[in-house]
């Protein structure tokens, strides 16, 4: 009898396995990648911002977050070359006494009089609201003292269980452009607290990166450039939410009276992957390796 009869295996078998085992090592790999890259992820929807689709998203307008120093515009959320431009400026702008209607909780109808400042603001509306996933985008941004660019997350049902505040960023001005800051927010203010700064080598916000954040029942896991920066586990946050991107000044930091200012924060895309399912994803890759392909059941060889 011969010592190893797998030798002997059909060509299309070797085949199947070959491929078997390439699917588990992409699987299984623990290198430095985004997940969305993986073979158990699926886009679920995208914009790369030919124009500004308001079948994804609202724009805020006469509005404002809690207080803080600038108006949001719906004139400072422009698209062009296949880029979202969010424009922020020193122009002065008066708040009417009967502003339109808030677009969200989080970004509310502004306080009447005049604002030092305007900006833009847009977030996913209720068609894509977001639970569970990973979101991803690639943006550069402007860096000024007094600058609070973000991209985060906020409830959207009439009974959140939560706050449901996923802050895959927070670039704060009074900081280096090379530190991050990311937190979660279950409650104001939080009895725990999930703040998080990291400092990056060779990095500068103000250069193109792609940020993103893993969101699980488990835990949550931030990327920057498709790495791991940052998790957490047990963090509460189940609800669907909203998906925002804006420019603020901040109001804790806010630009002298006299200050002149005027840049912009592009977005090149936004991303929501889901996860899929084990069973689903081993059917798929079964049905890969096999289609148009017929295997032979192995035989033990014959003596010579």
């Amino acid at each position: 009898m011969r010592k190893f009869p797998f030798l002997y295996l059909k060509k299309q078998t070797m085949k199947r396995f070959a491929y078997t085992l390439t699917f588990l090592l992409v699987v299984f790999s623990s290198t430095a990648q985004s997940v969305f890259q993986r073979i158990n992820w699926t886009l679920a929807w995208e914009d790369t911002f030919d124009s500004l689709n308001h079948a994804i998203w609202n724009i805020a307008d006469y509005s404002d977050h809690y207080g803080d120093p600038q108006l949001y515009l719906k004139e400072n959320v422009t698209t062009n070359n296949g880029l979202l431009y969010i424009i922020v400026n020193s122009d002065s702008a008066d708040c009417p006494k009967y502003p339109p209607q808030a677009i969200s909780g989080a970004c509310g109808s502004c306080i009447e009089g005049m604002h030092t400042g305007t900006s833009g603001w847009i977030e996913t509306n209720i068609d894509h609201t977001t639970q569970f996933g990973y979101i991803e985008s690639r943006m550069k941004m402007p860096y000024k003292s007094f600058y609070w660019p973000a991209f985060w997350t906020f409830e959207h049902t009439n009974t959140p269980s939560n706050a449901g505040e996923i802050d895959i960023f927070e670039m704060l001005g009074n900081k280096p452009s090379n530190v991050i800051t990311m937190n979660l927010h279950t409650e104001y203010p939080d009895l725990k607290s999930h703040y998080k700064e990291k400092k990056m080598k060779n990095f500068s916000y103000t250069d193109w990166h792609t940020y993103g954040v893993k969101w699980t029942e488990k835990d949550m896991v931030w990327y920057i450039d498709g790495k791991k920066v940052y998790k957490v586990s047990q963090h509460n946050i189940t609800d669907s939410v909203r998906i925002i991107i804006n420019l603020a000044i901040n109001r804790w930091n806010k630009p002298p009276i006299s200050a002149e200012y005027a840049d912009t924060m592009f977005v090149d895309y936004v991303k929501v992957y889901k996860q899929v399912p084990t069973n689903e994803l081993y059917r798929k890759s079964s049905d890969a390796i096999t289609r148009n392909e017929k295997t032979t059941p192995w035989r033990k060889p014959k003596r010579k």
